[in-house]
């Protein structure tokens, strides 16, 4: 199946040609200031992207003015999903909603019409495929340092996973404070076992992305910052408090975005 692609449905094939794809441009950036009191200039509030819209234009073939119908029928069956995954570069997935169907009306041909199809994006970037890196932790530490490198166009937001060595009982620990050290932020961890410590059977999952924490899949406290892995090299530590790492390893997945 030739890209683009939209929820399974082709718009490059014997039937459909795509001529023209805008799609390459930055998505709209949200940049909100405010005046500097005694002096020029101004100063940034906020600078997040926004929504980008993607535009795919082109052809529709046929051999009879019944078979175009079918056709059009079929295309506008297959674009009614919402957050639905759009392809246009191989190993690049946006999700998307389409957002207008133009088929101008050609009297003169009943077997082509010319389409132009308008899609949002609720994330302003496109994903590619999940990276994940482990890491060893030796036993009887009690921070462990990892580097990563983060690929892509834009930061990531990994999710980073404790998981202890196979045992049974309690590892003791009763904290874990995540520290980024490019970006100087923390995130802590504790409430383990409402007190009691961290269950060798139960991985802790740290996700930077929407901001949560699990123990064995149970949502458990954090506080503090969830930093962004910027493009590039960036360096975190892992310290346990209660008790000293028993081993184990540690998981940090993400997919990398571009704009």
């Amino acid at each position: 199946m030739a890209n683009p692609t939209f929820n399974a449905f082709s718009l490059q094939d014997d039937n459909f040609i795509s001529e023209r794809i805008i799609f390459k441009g930055f998505p709209t950036r949200e940049v909100i200031t405010a005046n500097v009191n005694r002096r020029e200039g101004i100063k940034l509030l906020a600078t997040e992207f926004g929504e980008k819209t993607i535009e795919v234009s082109g052809r529709v073939i046929a051999s009879t003015a019944l078979e175009l119908q079918s056709l059009l029928d079929g295309m506008k069956k297959a674009l009614t999903a919402e957050e639905s995954d759009l392809e246009i570069e191989t190993g690049r997935t946006f999700s998307a909603t389409v957002k207008s169907i133009q088929i101008p009306d050609e009297h003169y041909s009943q077997s082509t019409a010319k389409y132009i199809v308008s899609f949002i994006c609720s994330d302003p970037f496109a994903l590619g495929a999940l990276q994940t890196v482990t890491i060893t932790v030796p036993s009887g530490i009690v921070t462990i340092s990892g580097q990563v490198t983060i690929s892509g166009t834009l930061f990531a937001r990994p999710i980073i996973t404790y998981i202890p060595p196979t045992n049974t009982g309690n590892t003791l620990i009763n904290r874990l404070d995540l520290y980024h050290i490019q970006s100087g932020q923390t995130t802590t961890i504790s409430g383990f076992g409402s007190g009691a410590g961290l269950q060798y059977q139960n991985s802790v999952v740290i996700n930077l992305d929407d901001f949560s924490s699990l123990q064995g899949g149970t949502v458990i406290n954090n506080s503090g910052s969830f930093p962004r892995f910027e493009v590039g090299t960036n360096n975190f530590t892992l310290t346990a408090s209660g008790r000293r790492f028993s081993g184990g390893a540690i998981q940090l997945s993400y997919q990398p975005r571009y704009l």
